[in-house]
């Protein structure tokens, strides 16, 4: 499965993390150093419910595209549950991405507001490319 690990969080004995990917929660060992992904896509496997959920058992770091989230949200509109956080839990790519659209903005190639969530979104999914290598 390819998915972006949006959290990742210990369980409640704390024995093992709870890692969010592509808005559904699985478990993973604490040796499985998944809470260095948190904002990156992975490809992983999924191994059966032992009794305590699905877990993720061997993962690396992919530069596909995250498969969509299966939460049911209107066409142009982004899914809050599935945005990249960053270890903090902060959108560490939103400086950049402003950056680009105010530089666009400025040189003249944003000519209409409704030209900016195409920029926008192309700023980031630019970031979340380079920040998974």
């Amino acid at each position: 499965m390819i998915g972006t690990v949006t959290a990742v969080n210990h369980s409640k004995s704390g024995k093992a993390f709870r890692v969010t990917l592509n808005g559904k929660v699985y478990n993973a060992f604490l040796d499985s150093k998944l809470d260095t992904a948190v904002g990156k896509v992975i490809d992983c496997q999924i191994t059966p419910d032992k009794g305590f959920g699905e877990g993720i058992g061997q993962w690396a770091y992919s530069t596909a595209p995250a498969q969509p989230s299966p939460a049911n949200s209107p066409v142009g509109v982004e899914n809050r549950a599935t945005v990249a956080t960053g270890p903090a839990g902060d959108r560490f790519w939103l400086p950049f991405c402003s950056n680009q659209v105010a530089h666009a903005i400025q040189a003249g190639l944003i000519k209409e507001p409704s030209q900016i969530g195409a920029w926008a979104k192309a700023a980031y999914e630019a970031v979340q490319a380079v920040d998974a290598l």
